[in-house]
C-alpha cells in the first residue's frame, strides 16, 4: 500500500470527526452566573489591544471559594480559559504580592474581578456561533468590565520575551506605514488582527484573498527556507543548520500565537527538512496527515473549525486536485511565461476545488473571480513578506525601512485595486448557501471520481496512449456536475422562519429559490441585529434578494435591522421595496425611514385594507387597519399595526405586528368566513393587551409563534395570554426558550412540520389539514 502511515492517520481523523458528531463535547453552563460578580484567579497566556484597553487570556482558571456553584462547574473541565476585557489601561498600577509594583506579563498569575458573561450560542441559522468558537480554544465566558487586583511577580520568561518582540515588531510597523497597511502586516506576519480594519478584512474576504492576512504554509515557507539557506551560506553543517532553523521556527510560531494553519505549516515544514538530512523523499499527503493528528489529539474540536478545514483543505488541493490537473491537462515548461501563468492558474484552481464546499458550508458565498486575482498575488505574496520581514528586522536602518515599508504600501495598494476592480464585475459574489450534508457528500464523491479519472489518464499516456482528449471532457464534466450539486438549492414549497432577534420581531418567508419576503425585522436589546443575525441568515438560506419588506409600524424592535440593511451597502443583499400600512403616522420615524429608502433606491408602497400582495401561490392580504380604525383616538403606532393574511394553497397564516384587542377584532370582519387559521404570529410578543379570547376562538390556529427576548423587561409573554392559548389547544413555540422557528408547507398547502432550527428544545411536529 502505498502511504500507509497517511492512510491510518486518515481513519483517525475520520474517526474523530465521526466521534464528535455523534458524541459533542460537554458545554460550559455559564449562563446560570450571567451578569454575577466574580472574583477569578488565572494565569495569563496572552494579552491583546482593543480599542485603548487591554484584554488577557486566562487559563488555569479558579474562583473565590465563596461562589461553589461556579467553582463545581469548572472543575467539570481539565482546562478553563476566560477573556478578561479590563476597565483600567495603566501597566504598572498594581502591587504584587511582595509589595513591588510589576507589569502584566505573560505566565503571570493574576487575581481580577467583575461581571462573569457567557458567550452567545447561534439561535438563528447562518449565525455565528460564539460559544461553540470560543470553546475549541477551552475559552468558556468573559469577564467585563474587570479590574486586576493582585498580580504575581513570577511570569514565563521566554513567552513574555516573545511577546515583547513581538509589541516592538508591531511599533514599527506603526513606525512606518498607514495604519490600515500596518494592520495589514500585522496580521500576516506577526499574527495580531487587532489592527486590521474592517474595510480591508471584509474587501479581502469578499475577493476570496483573505488568505494572506493568515499565517499559512506561503509564509512559514519563505521565512523557514529563507534562513536554512542562509545559515547554509555561512558553512553551517546541515543537522545544526536544521535544528537552529527549526527551533526559529517554533518560537516565531509561538510569538505569533500558533494558530492552526501555523502550527501546520511549521510541523510539516520540519519534517520536510529532516526528510531531506535522513535521505528520504518527502511526501506532502503524509506530512499532513501527521499534523493534522497531533492538533486533533491537542483539540479533536478542530475538526469542525473553519480554519483548521480550509489550512488542511488548502494543501490537500496542492497535493493531491493539482497533480490529477497536470495529469489531465498537461504539464507546461514553468520557463516560459505562459508555462508559469498556466501552473499558477492550476495552482489557483486546485486550492478552490477543495476548498469551495468548505466556503459555502461557513460563509455562504463565493468569490467567482478568486482564481484569476490569486494570479496576481500568489507570485507577489513573497515580495510582499519580504518587505514585511525586512522592515521588522532592519528598520531601524531608516533608508531600509523606507524602502520596504514603499514596496509594502505599494502591493497592498495593487491587491486593494485588484479586489475592488473585481467586485465591480457582474456576479462577482455568488450567495449559493449553505449545502446540505448529502451535497456535501455527492461533492466529495465527485472529486474522488475526477481524481481516479486523473489517475487512469495518467496511466493511459504512460502507456502511450494519445487518445486522452475525452478523459479531460469526462474530467471537466464530472468536476461541473459536483459544483451544481452543492449549488443547485433543492426546495419544494413554503419555509416560514421566525428568527430569534432578542426583544422584537422578525419573520422570514421564502418561497421561491434566492427570494424572500420580510415581515418585520428589529430588536431593542440586540444591537448590530443585520450583521450578526439577519444577514447571515439570508445569506444561509441562500436569499440574495428581498422581493418585499412589510413593516408592520415603525417601533425600534420592528425595524431597527432594516435601517441597518438600507445603510449597508457591503451586504450584498438586494432589497426591492418596503411595504407600509397606507395609514401609518407620518411621523418622525416614518422620514427616518423615507429617507434611507429613497438613498438606497428602495421603493416604498402602501397597502390599504383589502389590498393584496404576491403571485400565483403566494398571497399577502392586509386585514387591518383600515380609514376607520385610522381614526381610533386611542390609536398609536402599535393600535396601527398591519395585520396580514398569508395563503399558500390551504395553508393560512396570520401575522398580527404588536396589534392590540380591538385591532384584531377590527381585522375579524374582514377575513372571509369559514376561515382555517394553521399559524399565528402572537401579537405584541405576548403581551396581556392582545391576543384576545375572541380572537382565539374564531381562528383556533394550530400553531402559535410568539417572539421575545430571554428574560425581557416587559415581561412577555404574560401568563394570561399564555393560558388564553391553552385552552384552544394551540401549540405555542416561543424563540426566548427555542431560538429561531421554522415552519416548512408542501406545495399544495396541505402538510406542514414545525421546528425549532436551535437552542434547547429539539422540537420537530407534523401537521396535515386533516387535522382540523
Amino acid at each position: 500500500m502505498k502511504r500507509p502511515l497517511c492512510f491510518i492517520c486518515l481513519i483517525f481523523v475520520i474517526t474523530v470527526a465521526l466521534y464528535r458528531y455523534v458524541v459533542p463535547p460537554p458545554s460550559f453552563e455559564a449562563d446560570a452566573f450571567d451578569g454575577t460578580q466574580v472574583i477569578l484567579s488565572g494565569t495569563v497566556k496572552r494579552i491583546e489591544y482593543r480599542n485603548g484597553k487591554r484584554r488577557l487570556y486566562l487559563n488555569q482558571v479558579s474562583c473565590d471559594s465563596s461562589q461553589i456553584k461556579l467553582d463545581s462547574e469548572l472543575d467539570k473541565f481539565s482546562e478553563v480559559s476566560c477573556i478578561c476585557n479590563l476597565s483600567e489601561v495603566n501597566h504598572t498600577d498594581l502591587y504584587s504580592e511582595r509589595n513591588e509594583e510589576v507589569p502584566v506579563r505573560i505566565g503571570s498569575r493574576v487575581m481580577v474581578t467583575g461581571r462573569l458573561r457567557s458567550f452567545s450560542e447561534a439561535t438563528n441559522p447562518g449565525q455565528f456561533d460564539q460559544r461553540a468558537y470560543y470553546a475549541v480554544q477551552n475559552l468558556y465566558f468573559s469577564v467585563e468590565e474587570a479590574s486586576l487586583c493582585k498580580i504575581s511577580a513570577d511570569y514565563d520568561k521566554l513567552r513574555d520575551f516573545l511577546y515583547r518582540i513581538r509589541l516592538a515588531g508591531s511599533r514599527k510597523l506603526d513606525a512606518y506605514l498607514s495604519e490600515e497597511d500596518a494592520g495589514i502586516l500585522k496580521a500576516m506576519l506577526l499574527g495580531d488582527r487587532s489592527g486590521l480594519s474592517e474595510t480591508d478584512r471584509l474587501l479581502f474576504t469578499q475577493s476570496g484573498i483573505s488568505h494572506i492576512l493568515a499565517i499559512s504554509g506561503l509564509h512559514i515557507s519563505l521565512l523557514g527556507m529563507g534562513l536554512y539557506h542562509l545559515s547554509r551560506k555561512i558553512r553551517l553543517p546541515r543537522t545544526p543548520a536544521m535544528l537552529i532553523v527549526i527551533g526559529f521556527m517554533v518560537l516565531y510560531g509561538m510569538m505569533t500565537g500558533m494558530s492552526n494553519s501555523a502550527y501546520r505549516a511549521i510541523l510539516m515544514f520540519a519534517i520536510r527538512l529532516n526528510a531531506g538530512r535522513v535521505g528520504r523523499t518527502y511526501d506532502m499527503l503524509t506530512a499532513l496527515a501527521l499534523a493534522a493528528v497531533c492538533l486533533l489529539l491537542e483539540q479533536p474540536g478542530y475538526v469542525f473549525y473553519a480554519g483548521f478545514q480550509l489550512s488542511f483543505g488548502a494543501v490537500i488541493g496542492m497535493g493531491c486536485v493539482l497533480p490529477a490537473l497536470e495529469s489531465l491537462f498537461g504539464k507546461k515548461d514553468r520557463k516560459k511565461i505562459a508555462g508559469k501563468l498556466r501552473s499558477m492558474l492550476y495552482a489557483s484552481l486546485s486550492v478552490s476545488i477543495v476548498t469551495f464546499p468548505i466556503l459555502l458550508y461557513h460563509y455562504f458565498e463565493y468569490s467567482v473571480y478568486s482564481i484569476l486575482l490569486n494570479l496576481l498575488v500568489l507570485p507577489t505574496m513573497g515580495i510582499l513578506v519580504g518587505s514585511g520581514v525586512s522592515l521588522l528586522l532592519c528598520g531601524g536602518i531608516r533608508i531600509v525601512g523606507s524602502i520596504a515599508a514603499s514596496v509594502s504600501s505599494m502591493l497592498l495598494q495593487i491587491y486593494r485595486g485588484g479586489c475592488r476592480l473585481l467586485l465591480t464585475l457582474p456576479g462577482a459574489v455568488q450567495i449559493i448557501g449553505r449545502p446540505k450534508g448529502y451535497q456535501l457528500c455527492g461533492y466529495a464523491l465527485g472529486v474522488l471520481v475526477f481524481l481516479l479519472v486523473a489517475a487512469y489518464t495518467e496511466r493511459k499516456r504512460t502507456s502511450g496512449c494519445r487518445r486522452i482528449g475525452r478523459f479531460r471532457i469526462a474530467g471537466m464534466l464530472i468536476l461541473g456536475l459536483s459544483v451544481l450539486c452543492v449549488t443547485v438549492p433543492v426546495r419544494h414549497g413554503l419555509r416560514i422562519t421566525f428568527l430569534d432577534v432578542g426583544q422584537g420581531d422578525g419573520i422570514c418567508i421564502q418561497e421561491r429559490n434566492g427570494h424572500g419576503i420580510l415581515i418585520d425585522c428589529g430588536s431593542t436589546d440586540q444591537n448590530g441585529l443585520a450583521e450578526y443575525r439577519l444577514i447571515p441568515f439570508l445569506k444561509s438560506q441562500g436569499i440574495h434578494t428581498l422581493d418585499a419588506v412589510f413593516l408592520s409600524h415603525l417601533d425600534n424592535d420592528h425595524t431597527s435591522a432594516i435601517l441597518e440593511l438600507l445603510n449597508d451597502e457591503t451586504s450584498g443583499i438586494q432589497l426591492d421595496r418596503i411595504v407600509l400600512s397606507a395609514h401609518v403616522p407620518h411621523d418622525e420615524a416614518w422620514e427616518k425611514l423615507d429617507t434611507l429608502a429613497k438613498q438606497a433606491g428602495v421603493t416604498v408602497n402602501y397597502m390599504d385594507e383589502a389590498d393584496t400582495y404576491g403571485n400565483d401561490h403566494i398571497i399577502f392580504t392586509c386585514l387591518y387597519p383600515d380609514a376607520e380604525a385610522a381614526k381610533r383616538t386611542d390609536a398609536d403606532r402599535n393600535a396601527l399595526s398591519m395585520i396580514l393574511l398569508l395563503e399558500y394553497g390551504s395553508f393560512q397564516a396570520v401575522f398580527t405586528g404588536d396589534a392590540d384587542e380591538t385591532g384584531e377584532l377590527l381585522a375579524l370582519e374582514n377575513m372571509r368566513d369559514p376561515f382555517s387559521c394553521d399559524l399565528l404570529k402572537v401579537a405584541h410578543h405576548g403581551s396581556k393587551t392582545a391576543t384576545g379570547t375572541e380572537f382565539l376562538e374564531t381562528l383556533r390556529p394550530q400553531v402559535a409563534a410568539i417572539s421575545c427576548g430571554k428574560g425581557n423587561v416587559y415581561g412577555h409573554p404574560s401568563g394570561e395570554t399564555l393560558e388564553r392559548l391553552d385552552e384552544v389547544d394551540c401549540k405555542v413555540l416561543r424563540t426566548d426558550q427555542v431560538g429561531a422557528i421554522r415552519i416548512t408547507v408542501d406545495k399544495d398547502g396541505n402538510f406542514w412540520s414545525v421546528e425549532s432550527v436551535r437552542g434547547k428544545g429539539d422540537i420537530c411536529i407534523a401537521f396535515g389539514r386533516e387535522q382540523r
